[in-house]
Parts: structure tokens; sequence; C-alpha cells
């Protein structure tokens, strides 16, 4: 895997200065919020995924990947303390750089739709003109501007605002180095279903795994982890021998060992087997830690999100799992189970109750 883009396109650690100082507390981001910033990054990947290899990026002789930068900036507004607003807006920040086809105005009034009530004024918009230049052309500009973009965003934070931060700016970096290892991987993987007839990167699966346990205040190790949850499964060509030992010299045993204990066995052809694979993850998350259900907790979340919108739209679930609408929510039963046994945090748990609720209101949906 090689990076696709140099050091230098990568926003400085404008926010040391912010990070370091603070007592090591859990949970910045209550699950309510969790719920936004994922939202947020749903959005970003429906803007921003289309256009990852637009004729600009190729005319500049520059990939503009807005979607790991998007992620970057989050992650790095999140570690500097930043209120939902603002993080909300760096996830968003390139929706009004001249890349989104349409008008900026409806675009606002959709952003400001879906977001407004995170601001006492109703309006995410303004902070995203605060970091937008829509009419320049080079590439070389658009880098430097990431530079620029997490300081911009926080300097509208009121004094005394800031949220208690458990990263240090080590912690952080360790973070993105993770980020940057998914993006250049999954850049290979074929995307997920988001509905019947949308499709979102596995990339973007991985992020809001990784956003999700970094908003609860996880260790660098388990943030990583999460973001290379997906690492052993077999969705790129890479092989897997490989994939690890990269993981073990860039992140070390304890993130390898995460990895693999969230890691389902191999599919099998025969779609009869699905209950089977899911049940011994169970199996092998009963014989783990709360860090590794931890983990696991977070990617459900993800999951299950995805197959609720896939009920909504499309009624059943057959070109979505192999598994039945039953046989899923007897698996997500056994695992929320677990996860409270083994001790994950509170607000990831609301976050999976959310998306369970929702899965068991559609009852038994009919088969097509």
């Amino acid at each position: 895997m090689h990076e696709h883009h140099s050091e230098e396109s990568l926003a400085p650690n404008v926010i040391a200065d912010k990070l370091g100082t603070v007592p090591h507390l859990q949970a910045a981001y209550s699950s309510e919020e969790l719920l936004q910033i994922t939202n947020a990054l749903k959005l970003a990947a429906k803007l921003f995924e289309p256009i990852s290899r637009s004729n600009l990026s190729t005319q500049h002789n520059v990939n503009l990947p807005l979607m790991e930068y998007a992620v970057d900036v989050g992650f790095r507004l999140m570690a500097g303390g930043a209120p939902l607003k603002q993080v909300i807006a760096g996830l968003l920040h390139d929706s009004f750089n001249g890349y989104v086809i349409g008008s900026r105005d409806e675009l606002a009034r959709n952003i400001d739709r879906k977001f407004g009530q995170t601001s006492e004024d109703g309006v995410i918009s303004p902070l995203l003109s605060r970091v937008s230049t829509p009419d320049r052309a080079d590439a070389e500009v658009w880098l430097a501007r990431k530079k620029e973009i997490v300081q911009t965003i926080l300097d509208t934070v009121p004094e005394g605002s800031l949220r208690s931060t458990p990263y240090t700016p080590e912690d952080l970096d360790f973070v993105l180095s993770a980020l940057r290892a998914s993006h250049n991987l999954f850049n290979q993987a074929k995307p997920r279903p988001w509905g019947p007839t949308e499709q979102l990167s596995m990339f973007r699966h991985s992020a809001e795994v990784g956003l999700l346990l970094f908003g609860s205040g996880q260790s660098k190790e388990i943030v990583a982890a999460g973001l290379m949850h997906d690492f052993y499964e077999g969705y790129v060509s890479t092989p897997r021998e490989q994939i690890e030992a990269l993981v073990i010299v860039q992140f070390g045993e304890e993130v390898h060992h995460l990895i693999s204990a969230v890691t389902e066995p191999p599919k099998a052809q025969a779609a009869g087997n699905w209950r089977e694979r899911k049940l011994s993850v169970v199996s092998k998350l009963r014989e783990e830690d709360a860090r590794a259900n931890t983990i696991a907790c977070a990617s459900k979340i993800s999951t299950i999100a995805e197959g609720n919108k896939f009920l909504y739209e499309a009624g059943v679930i057959e070109e979505w799992s192999s598994g039945s609408w039953a046989d899923n929510l007897a698996v997500f039963n056994d695992l929320r189970t677990l996860f409270a046994q083994k001790g994950v945090p509170a607000d990831l748990i609301k976050r999976y109750d959310l998306e369970l609720k929702r899965w068991s209101s559609w009852e038994e949906p009919t088969v097509h």
C-alpha cells in the first residue's frame, strides 16, 4: 500500500497547543452527538466520493481525496475538543469549494435542514463558508488550504467552550496514520450497499467505526484497530499475510490482535453457513475483553444502519444479507447482551440500541 499524497498535503498539527494539557476523560460526545457525526459522514460520502477522482485532480496531476481529508479534519477537531457544530462543519468543509455539482444555496439549505438543530442559530453553512474559496482552480492552493482549515473552524468556538479530550498530539498522529492506511487499502475494495440503489465506500464504513470509537474516548490502539477492523477479511486482493505484516510493523501487536479478534471466518459459498459464521464471531468475542467488543459494537452500529436503510427502501434484505431478518435479529440481540456484559461504553450501547430498535420495528419483512 502506497501513499497517494505527500505528507505536505496533510494538515499540520495546528491544534497541538490545545492538546496534551487536559485530563484523560472519556466520552467527549454523547450517543445523540455520535449519531449526528456519523450522519454528517454519510452526507460527506454522498457528496465527495463520486468526485474523488475528478477531472480537476487529473488536470493538476494530484489526487483530491476529499473523503480522507474530511475525516482527517473531523478527527483533528474532535481531538481539539470542538463542539458538535464545528465537528460537523469539519466533515463537510469542502462542500462549497466547487467540487459538488449543483447550487451552493440549495446545498447550504440542505445542510442546515439536516444539522441546523446542532447550533443555537439553526445554521451550519456559515461555518463552511469560512473555509471555502469556490472560485480557485489550482490544486496546490487546495492542498495548502488544508493547513488552515482546523484552526479556522476552532477559532469560531467561544472561549471556554472547548471540551476536555483524552488525546495527545502523539495519539492523534497514530490514529491519522491508521486513517491513511485504511483509505489507501480500501481504494481497492468494492463499495458497500447503502440501500438497494446506492453504494458508499468501504472507507466510509471504516471511518464511521473510527469516529464512533474516537468520539467515545477509546484508546489510540482501539481507534486504530477500528479503522482497520476489516483489513483481514479479504475485501482486497492484497494477501492477508502482507497486510498483517504492515499492521504489526506500523501499529504494533496489540492493534493486530484486536483486528484479528473481530475478524470473521472466510465466507463459504453456501448461504446456509451464514448463521454458523456469525455465531462463531459471537463465541470468539466471548473470549475477548471490552476492547475487542467495543470495536465490534461500533462496527455493528454502522452495519445495522446499512441494513435499516435497505429495509426502509426495499422492504427485504435478500440482496443485503444471506441471513434472514429473524436470524440477523437473533445475532444482534446476542451481541447486545455480550456488549453489556463486557463493559462496552454506555454511549456506544445507546447508539447500538437505536439501530437495533429500528431493525426490530420492521417486524418480519415480506419476502418478495
